[in-house]
């Protein structure tokens, strides 16, 4: 039964609270919106996150949000107001905010270290996102 295996029921809420995340992160949904759509409640949600992955699951969430960010930064030629668009962001200077506190550099200095590193090869860049289960 499932209480009997809860790290395999706890694994199987991951899983489609990732997919959840894939769908929704750009919409900016509340988390009680994600454990609804899971059939649990926040706090169940973010046991099993902080449980399983040592992480709450809006930091999960920007965590995600954040490898977009950068991977749009890096490849990408369009503005910062134009991905800051494209990721749900109302106000370009949110979504720097956002980025800068997560990432530790504002999204044009990202760019520029980014392009430095196309030919260095030395800056982990989109590839260091938390990889979840």
């Amino acid at each position: 039964s499932r209480q009997d295996e809860p790290r395999a029921g706890a694994g199987a809420i991951l899983q489609r609270f990732r997919q959840s995340v894939e769908v929704g992160y750009r919409h900016h949904r509340s988390i009680a919106d994600y454990a609804a759509d899971l059939g649990i409640s926040p706090d169940r949600l973010h046991a099993i996150c902080q449980r399983t992955l040592s992480r709450s699951p809006i930091e999960l969430v920007h965590d995600r949000m954040v490898q977009e960010a950068k991977l749009r930064i890096e490849r990408s030629a369009r503005s910062v107001q134009e991905i800051a668009d494209a990721l749900g962001f109302r106000d370009p200077a949110n979504f720097s905010h956002f980025f800068k506190r997560k990432a530790g550099v504002s999204p044009a200095r990202y760019r520029a270290m980014a392009q430095d590193a196309a030919n260095a090869s030395t800056l982990a860049l989109s590839s260091s996102y938390y990889d979840w289960p």
